[in-house]
């Protein structure tokens, strides 16, 4: 009987000492014993992986702000921006709830699927915390690593004054009127080869400085009374347009009707207005007069696990091949109006960083 205790004993101990080794929150954990191209995804190597999510945690760790966002390469497509976070402390950016729920994760081997690589959030304390306290970091085209995602930390107000919402003729425009780049990039990749265009990215990026140029017809462009009408999208039809202020913008709410399980919320922001010599100086050589122009952010619902797909823009609105603005436009008779795709941005940060480097130049050149 003494014997069996003792060996109870020492299989409980044994149990216990395996849950404290394997445990996510106290594991010495690295990828040594992970083979490159293990998992799904073979373009990383799983030891760097692990490394430079130890690089993240030790930041995060000692509070040091600086030293965190040396690890963004660019700008975030989702958290601040450094010219937000610049001369800030780092208990202004993260509360000490983020930090806590933050530092109960552990650096992965492996990917979250496409998605990138994740720390943060999850399970804490029996519940699950979802991944709202959350560094995302992944292997960048210069194949470096870098974090491209902070979920959690406080991020600045776009903007100062509300924003218009963009009608015509007292029409509202909606999630139709805006060509965007879809996730294989199928449309544009044609347009690419179609026309010989010799620099993608840079087409990708600045569409509009082609048009007129290597692109010779409106391949890109959306003609408003179409894009105002709901029978011109027999497989894609939105429901009745919603308007949602909240005190800076107002969403263009409105849902897609096509998906079988459910209609998928779509919605646009205008975010600034583009002044027309900046429109004009997107689309130097298009053949037409710009008589409106925004920054635009618009996202649609995936309809699975990837939640919303977002985009963020300069579009402008066109009259083609009428030469000489004036007012009234919109109700001239026999008006081309085509909404324009300009310029593209990676992410809200990038568009609000192009933004101040307007006002800067526009200061310049008043001094």
């Amino acid at each position: 009987m003494q014997h069996d205790v003792k060996v109870i004993k020492k299989l409980f101990f044994f149990i216990a000492c395996l849950f404290f080794h394997y445990s996510p929150a106290v594991a010495d954990l690295n990828c040594s014993h992970v083979e490159f191209g293990e998992y799904d995804y073979d373009y990383y190597d799983p030891e760097e992986a692990y490394d430079f999510g130890l690089k993240i945690r030790g930041f995060v760790e000692k509070k040091d702000l600086e030293g965190l966002f040396s690890l963004v390469q660019g700008e975030l497509r989702n958290g601040p921006r450094k010219s937000f976070v610049k001369d800030k402390e780092f208990s202004e950016i993260f509360s000490d709830q983020w930090v806590r729920e933050f530092l109960s994760d552990t650096p992965p081997c492996g990917p979250l699927g496409w998605r990138g690589f994740v720390i943060g959030g999850g399970w804490m304390d029996g519940e699950f915390r979802g991944l709202v306290s959350s560094v995302w970091y992944d292997v960048n085209k210069e194949d470096k690593w870098t974090i491209f995602s902070i979920q959690g930390a406080v991020t600045q107000k776009t903007l100062p004054l509300p924003m218009p919402i963009w009608k015509i003729n007292n029409r509202i425009l909606h999630y139709h009127c805006f060509p965007v780049i879809s996730l294989s990039g199928d449309t544009f990749e044609d347009i690419f080869d179609e026309f010989s265009i010799s620099d993608r990215e840079d087409f990708y990026e600045n569409p509009g400085k082609y048009f007129g140029r290597e692109i010779d017809r409106p391949v890109l462009h959306r003609d408003v009374d179409r894009c105002l009408d709901q029978n011109a999208y027999p497989d894609n039809q939105l429901a009745d347009i919603k308007i949602t202020q909240n005190g800076y913008s107002a969403k263009t709410n409105s849902l897609l009707l096509y998906w079988p399980l459910r209609p998928l919320n779509v919605y646009y922001e205008v975010i600034a207005p583009v002044t027309k010599k900046q429109c004009r100086e997107l689309a130097p050589s298009i053949n037409g007069t710009c008589l409106q122009s925004f920054l635009i952010s618009i996202s649609k619902e995936s309809g699975g696990s990837m939640g919303y797909q977002s985009w963020y823009g300069a579009f402008g609105l066109f009259d083609i091949g009428y030469n000489d603005p004036f007012e009234g436009w919109a109700m001239r008779k026999g008006a081309n109006l085509k909404m324009v795709p300009l310029k593209y941005f990676e992410s809200m940060n990038t568009m609000l960083n192009w933004i101040d480097e307007q006002e800067q130049l526009q200061y310049n050149k008043t001094r």
